[in-house]
């Protein structure tokens, strides 16, 4: 349980850091680092999905409100979505056999 407690810990960590260093740069100089698009405010939207819910509630019941409240206290606009058994290709997952 304490495993799972640092792991989610650690994914939130890691998307607020990603997100910060996404931010952007108010003091207007130019710092020189590469990375950022052109000055003025952009608009963008954050989309997640999260794995299918039957075969695991804890990313309904844990990681959903933790990614919520840090998109909503970050203003960040964001999508999030399950797979429902969606595989990468985008077709349902094949029968057992």
């Amino acid at each position: 349980m304490a495993r799972r407690s640092t792991l989610t810990t650690a994914i939130a960590a890691t998307l607020l850091l990603g997100l910060a260093a996404c931010g952007s740069d108010d003091d207007g100089g130019d710092s020189g680092g590469g990375g950022g698009g052109g000055g003025g405010d952009s608009a963008g939207k954050v989309g997640v999905i999260l794995p299918d819910t039957e075969s695991s509630v804890r990313w309904e019941n844990f990681d959903r409100p933790y990614l919520e409240a840090a998109f909503e206290e970050a203003g960040i606009e964001y999508d999030i979505q399950n797979a429902e058994g969606a595989t990468p290709s985008g077709r349902p997952p094949s029968p057992s056999r």
